[in-house]
């Protein structure tokens, strides 16, 4: 859970602090490129913040349901706090290319 919070700091920070100056005010921010299409998906710079909340909100839910599987189905536990941890990674991952395109 650790790393997964880790992953989760500058996926918050990135939109905050580079987005909101990057792209002038009134314009879109391309969030989702498809090869066929090109940019498909455009938005102003906050919608980029649903991405790290959705895996803090997926984050801390697994966590939670670890923390309660945790005596009685440990491998299920363990599962659970690596895929928070891994959408944590994929977050980024994800924030990193949008920051690119």
């Amino acid at each position: 859970m650790l790393l997964g919070v880790l992953l989760l700091i500058p996926s918050w920070v990135i939109p905050f602090a580079l987005l909101q100056h990057v792209v002038p005010a009134g314009e879109l921010l391309p969030l989702h490129y498809n090869i066929h299409l090109g940019a498909d998906f455009a938005a102003r710079w906050y919608v980029s913040l649903f991405y790290p909340a959705f895996a803090t909100l997926v984050l801390v839910l697994n966590t939670v349901l670890a923390a309660r599987l945790r005596r009685t189905e440990k491998l299920l536990a363990m599962i659970l706090t690596v895929s928070g941890t891994f959408v944590a990674l994929f977050t980024l991952v994800a924030l990193f290319f949008v920051l690119v395109l």
